[in-house]
């Protein structure tokens, strides 16, 4: 059945691997796109943000530039006095110094012109020569600058070539608030993508292209470009812009291998009135971008796929390695069960399913099949004995018990074929296999064990009654010590009374006084016999108790007879805590460790003896300063019959006896220790410390 069940997980696990990896793949391919185009949108929105920059911040640069140098030009008397004379050459002198200066900045600088206030050229510095011919209805720019007398600002076509955009910026000079000139300055477009162009061939991992669109271009979607505008690639770029489409401002171009990002409209260009006369278009190659997400796209595909294969047959290799070790191990445990002396059976409630050899061989049957033809269950053949699990028991199905009481011992007994009654411990485990619920139940045969518990039994009592038998004999011997000082007194007291009479003394007073002493001796000796006789009063039942009352009551019977050998009793008593246990079993045991230290120190002849009885939370110790137990005797100390009192006639049953009371019938814990004991001398000494734990009532 399991190999069965080995066979279809096999064909499960390889169809789930294949769907996982399957799914694996899908989400690798689709979290692969996924990180392309955000890191193709980051990377566009990156170029968006750096193109914006660049430009704004070049633009800007020019504007202070030409407008500080121009400023410190109109502010020049010199200037002003040449323009006033109409000198063109000392004006050409100084303005070919400022001129020279700015273009060693601004290498792309193209023109640098003067005009008058009736708008004809006064001094182009870029063609000296060509001067006088009036720019009004040419140069509304100028126009502007004259009329408003302020400084404008803005990309203009040249005066004969509409196509040839130069960056502007045209500044009054004026004189007593009269307008002498407007000077302008001006860059080519050039100047502006080599700027541009400069930033991207150190900061972009690409070919970067860059050119100029005229606005009536774009409004009549005619795709023109300045050829005398591009800085590189001029051709591709052109062929590139043949290819897009002009309603979208942002497209990517497959050209000759290559993959480019092209866009426009984010940079315009404006003139001085803030109207646009033209637009950036880039072109940028993210071949490399692509090809790194195509690569990537195959890796994610290849490597599952490889991984897939790889782990089909590494599972394939692993299920027939377990499906054969299955088969070879349910060999060997078929075997080892077989050889189990225990009878162990596979049921699901109802029937037996498998059976090992013992179970066979008890019932004398050859097959299993022949059982179950005289038999629906093993539990038929449990013997009708009160106390020993049968068929139903506590009105509940055998299993059904067993599962109820799982944390008590099952015994039942079963006959064999020879009519021998055998009594086994029953043990179950349930499993779920194939959805149903089977058990399987092993039945250990421990009649040979029972009769050795029996005999253990009976010897242990024996033990006890030793034990007893030898604690009544201290018990008598204490007795009569603690009789003898009522009975002397009682003697005494009786001879009075007859001395008395004999000489005629006897009144009444003292006849009455004399016999109320000996009714209280009397009394003493009947209490202390009351006092031994509850000691070793046979209560099985549990009844609250505390260390306070146990020890008290044995000091009431023992502490005369201990502090006549001039031994100190020191009690200190802290344990307010209640046990429910057997009082009179504990008093046993104190007593007991009271006479074995008072023992040891008689026998040691300890100066200044003393015995310490403690209690706090939960523990009673009581501890000597005897010295101490061997290091060599302490691990056997609780061992029966072993004693240190061999020349006393000792029976070496006391501590052993003890260790059981506490732990067995109590459910306590009694240790043993060496520990240093304080002397009245304030001296250290070592002694045998005897701890009891037992656990408080709850509450």
């Amino acid at each position: 059945m399991i190999i069965q069940d080995l066979e279809k997980l096999k064909c499960r696990s390889i169809l789930t691997t294949v769907v996982i990896f399957i799914v694996i793949i899908a989400f690798r391919v689709y979290d692969d796109i996924e990180q392309y185009d955000y890191q193709k949108e980051h990377k566009i929105n990156s170029i968006f943000k750096q193109t914006d920059y660049i430009y704004t911040s070049k633009i800007n640069i020019i504007n202070r530039t030409f407008t500080n140098r121009l400023q410190s030009v109109v502010s020049q008397k010199k200037i002003k006095d040449a323009i006033k004379n109409r000198d063109r050459e000392t004006l050409y002198k100084i303005s070919m110094k400022r001129f020279k200066t700015i273009k060693r900045d601004f290498p792309t600088l193209n023109l640098m012109h003067y005009h008058l206030p009736d708008h004809t050229s006064l001094l182009r510095l870029h063609k000296k020569d060509k001067y006088g011919d009036n720019l009004k209805d040419k140069r509304a720019m100028i126009t502007k600058a004259i009329d408003t007398k302020s400084t404008q600002i803005g990309f203009e076509s040249g005066l004969y070539d509409e196509l040839d955009i130069t960056y502007r910026v045209a500044i009054p000079i004026m004189e007593n608030k009269k307008l002498l000139s407007v000077v302008e300055l001006g860059i080519n477009t050039q100047g502006i993508s080599n700027k541009i162009d400069d930033f991207f061939d150190a900061g972009f991992d690409g070919e970067v292209l860059i050119g100029f669109l005229l606005q009536k271009d774009i409004n009549s979607n005619k795709n023109i470009i300045q050829n005398s505008r591009m800085i590189s690639e001029e051709k591709l770029l052109y062929e590139i812009v043949q290819k897009i489409d002009s309603n979208k401002h942002s497209q990517y171009i497959e050209m000759k291998d290559k993959v480019y990002f092209v866009f426009w409209g984010k940079q315009k260009l404006k003139d001085f009135n803030v109207n646009d006369v033209g637009t950036i278009i880039y072109a940028f190659d993210i071949t490399k971008l692509e090809n790194e997400f195509q690569k990537s796209l195959i890796i994610s595909i290849v490597k599952p796929i490889i991984m897939m294969i790889l782990t089909f047959f590494m599972l394939i290799w692993l299920f027939n390695y377990i499906i054969k070790q299955s088969k070879l191990n349910q060999i060997k445990i078929s075997n080892i069960v077989d050889n189990q002396s225990a009878i162990i059976v596979v049921t699901n409630g109802k029937k037996i399913i498998q059976a090992n050899k013992s179970f066979l061989e008890f019932f004398d049957m050859k097959s299993l099949e022949m059982f179950t033809e005289q038999y629906d269950c093993i539990c038929n053949k449990f013997e009708k004995i009160d106390g020993y699990l049968q068929k139903e028991y506590e009105n509940k199905n055998w299993l059904e018990y067993l599962k109820l009481n799982q944390n008590t011992i099952h015994k039942t007994i079963m006959q064999d074929v020879d009519g021998k009654q055998h009594i086994y411990q029953v043990n179950y485990k349930e499993f779920i296999q194939n959805d149903d619920t089977e058990y399987i139940v092993t039945f250990e045969d421990i009649t040979q064990l029972e009769d050795e518990l029996k005999k253990n039994r009976q010897k242990d009592q024996h033990i006890v009654q030793q034990s007893r038998l030898a604690q009544m004999g201290e018990m008598i011997s204490m007795i009569a010590h603690q009789w003898r000082q009522p009975l002397a007194a009682i003697s005494s007291t009786s001879a009075g009374i007859n001395l008395k009479a004999q000489l005629n003394k006897l009144d009444k007073e003292t006849a009455v006084e004399l016999s109320n002493k000996i009714s209280d001796y009397s009394q003493h000796l009947s209490s202390t016999i009351n006092d031994f006789r509850e000691f070793f009063k046979s209560n099985k039942e549990k009844r609250d108790t505390t260390f306070n009352d146990i020890v008290n009551s044995v000091l009431n019977i023992v502490e005369t007879s201990v502090e006549n050998k001039n031994i100190t009793l020191i009690k200190n008593l802290n344990c307010t805590n209640r046990f429910n246990t057997y009082p009179n079993e504990i008093k046993q045991v104190v007593l007991n460790l009271i006479k074995n230290a008072e023992d040891v120190l008689i026998e040691k002849d300890i100066q200044n003896p003393k015995i310490i009885i403690e209690s706090d939370c939960g523990v009673l110790t009581i501890s000597d300063n005897g010295g101490g137990i061997p290091d060599d005797i302490m691990p056997k100390i609780f061992d029966p019959y072993f004693s240190t009192k061999t020349k006393k006639d000792g029976t070496g049953l006391g501590l052993y006896m003890s260790k059981t009371i506490i732990e067995e019938h109590c459910g306590g814990e009694l240790r043993v220790s060496n520990d240093e004991v304080i002397n009245q001398d304030g001296k250290p000494s070592c002694g045998a410390v005897f701890t009891i734990r037992l656990k408080a009532n709850n509450g």
